[in-house]
């Protein structure tokens, strides 16, 4: 029997995790980790543990060592952004204990989780859309592109605290208020041929790149937001050019020393085609949603950092997802 620990497993990450391993072939014995007693998996996890918050670092850190010791799950998945940096700090214990932390070295890590390092990290090797920071980049950048401009949390998720500016003002006096640090971002306008593609704002990639740097599997899907949830998701096939975009960000962020499961969000612009403006480096809301399409990354995962094995859908085409299915939220 395959086992999995989850941390903070009452996020939608964490139920989604869950739903994967429902649609696998495989059986899972699921471990689950989460700062409140309320969560809906504590009922059908093997084992659940109420444990700190993140934030409590310290005192996190010996609970996960103490599960990890005892139970000794073969593979540990982060359930939120605030475990990322700490699970890549002790990803060598934990591997050394036995459980596997599919991801990258903490300074990769901390570019999927902080927008700004995102554009000052992988900028020169990916097409992410220019960020600024400190008031004397984010006059240059109005000055380079313009207004309207995107204004949101440096650490953010989910469309959170996002405010669209059309003037200095408006950026200057929200910058002077915000109590968390901000980055600031170029708002792009789109690339629209039929009305059809209006009607799907964003583009959305998943890439799982296995504990060799080989490309286990790469889903592109157009989605709509609202809310920071997403309510609509459409498959694209591999022909589409943000499917070959996507396999070609892969293959590079692989060869930048990239391990593990990443989302990656943007949009198709007129002018310089497909704009990156954020990674997440987790399995996100939808891996579920993608199981159920046929692609399963928990299962990828595992079979490459457990087993050791390439899965089969790594295999020729089928690296890119062609199925034309759509997901909707009524």
């Amino acid at each position: 029997m395959r086992s999995i620990l989850v941390t903070s497993a009452g996020s939608g990450v964490g139920q989604a995790v869950f739903d994967a391993i429902q649609c696998s072939p495989h059986t899972y014995r699921l471990l689950v980790l989460n700062s409140h007693a309320l969560t809906p998996l504590f009922k059908y996890a093997d084992v659940a543990c109420l444990s700190p918050k993140t934030a409590e670092k310290e005192a996190f850190e010996s609970g996960l060592r103490s599960l990890v010791s005892r139970e000794k799950p073969a593979l540990i998945l982060a359930g939120r952004d605030e475990e990322i940096g700490v699970l890549a700090t002790i990803q060598a214990e934990m591997v050394a204990m036995g459980s596997q932390v599919p991801m990258s070295d903490p300074e990769l890590m901390a570019a999927c989780t902080d927008k700004y390092l995102t554009w000052k990290q992988l900028g020169h090797a990916l097409p992410v859309l220019e960020t600024a920071s400190t008031q004397k980049e984010t006059q240059r950048l109005i000055q380079h592109c313009g207004f309207p401009v995107l204004l949101k949390p440096r650490y953010g998720f989910g469309s959170r605290g996002v405010l669209i500016a059309h003037t200095s003002a408006l950026v200057d006096a929200f910058l002077a208020e915000v109590q968390e640090p901000y980055v600031v971002q170029p708002y792009l306008f789109r690339s629209i041929q039929t009305l059809e593609e209006a009607l799907w704002p964003e583009l959305s990639g998943q890439i799982v790149i296995g504990a060799k740097g080989d490309i286990l599997g790469v889903f592109a899907s157009r989605v709509c937001i609202a809310q920071g949830l997403t309510t609509r998701l459409e498959c694209l096939a591999a022909s589409s050019s943000f499917a070959q975009d996507l396999g070609k960000m892969a293959q590079t962020m692989a060869t930048m020393g990239f391990r593990g499961s990443y989302n990656l969000q943007g949009i198709e612009t007129q002018e310089k085609g497909f704009q990156l403006i954020e990674i997440n480096g987790r399995c996100t809301g939808l891996t579920g949603v993608r199981a159920q399409m046929g692609f399963n990354e928990v299962d990828m995962l595992y079979d490459s950092f457990v087993e050791g094995e390439t899965p089969s859908l790594a295999g020729g085409d089928c690296k890119i997802a062609v199925m034309q299915t759509r997901f909707e939220l009524l």
